[in-house]
């Protein structure tokens, strides 16, 4: 936990697939999106889920087969919300990846 952000998680295994849940909030404002992506990182890194073995020391997306990561991440897109729409309609998905969303 950081300030009043932080993670909650869950892990289980569904025959021999291994499959965790995170679900968490992350540090507002566009400014801050360093700040998101090292909590991210701490989050990844302490969460102590899974059977413990030689893929214990690493980071949680290397742990498990599927991981379903949620929550309010406060990543925002860097455009009007028209410019949005409009490439949404086109389908220029390609056009709304930026820095804090790719």
């Amino acid at each position: 936990m950081v300030g009043n952000k932080g993670a909650v998680a869950v892990s289980f295994s569904f025959g021999s697939t291994n499959m965790a849940f995170v679900s968490c909030h992350l540090a507002a404002r566009a400014e801050r999106k360093l700040k998101r992506n090292q909590m991210y990182q701490d989050i990844s890194k302490q969460l102590n889920l899974g059977k413990k073995s030689k893929f214990s020391s690493f980071d949680l997306p290397l742990r498990f087969d599927h991981l379903f990561w949620m929550g309010d991440l406060n990543y925002r897109l860097d455009c009007e919300y028209r410019e949005v729409l409009d490439r949404i309609r086109v389908g220029d998905y390609s056009g709304l990846m930026n820095d804090q969303v790719s």
